[in-house]
């Protein structure tokens, strides 16, 4: 299951993959009455670029034109978080 949490958690683990950088404000919101559920991402400036084209290279999701946040559904949220699953399972392994 997607929480704000983890999302964060994911994208911490993507940043790091995309631009070798931690950044250390990743905002998550969810707004409360939104239906269906959408998942709001804020990525610092210095990194924002980088994820957001490494998203697009491996995921199916909207990027968002300039500095916008990305807008995700649950689904494309759970294939974010699947792919720091696998980037975290192939640093494990090396």
């Amino acid at each position: 299951m997607v929480s704000i949490a983890t999302l964060r958690e994911a994208f911490e683990i993507i940043s790091a993959a995309a631009c070798d950088a931690n950044p250390t404000l990743i905002r998550v919101v969810v707004p409360t009455a939104q239906e269906p559920r959408v998942f709001v991402v804020a990525l610092p400036a210095e990194c924002r670029a980088s994820v957001y084209g490494y998203l697009a290279e491996r995921i199916d999701i909207e990027i968002p034109v300039g500095g916008d946040p990305l807008v995700m559904t649950s689904i494309e949220a759970a294939a974010v978080l699947k792919l720091a699953i696998e980037l975290s399972a192939v640093g494990d392994a090396a």
